[in-house]
């Protein structure tokens, strides 16, 4: 799939590059999430 959409580029370049940086701020975005999780979490733990 995604091997499809990097040689498909000359057709839907745009949206190929829009849906990277969706992808890509996704990810970031999970992962801020996941830390700031983690980060009340462990500061709960060492409150309690």
């Amino acid at each position: 799939m995604l091997g499809y959409m990097l040689t498909d580029t000359e057709h839907d370049g745009r949206s190929t590059v829009l849906l990277s940086l969706l992808v890509a701020a996704l990810v970031v975005v999970v992962a801020l999430v996941k830390q700031r999780i983690t980060a009340t979490r462990t500061a709960g733990a060492a409150k309690g």
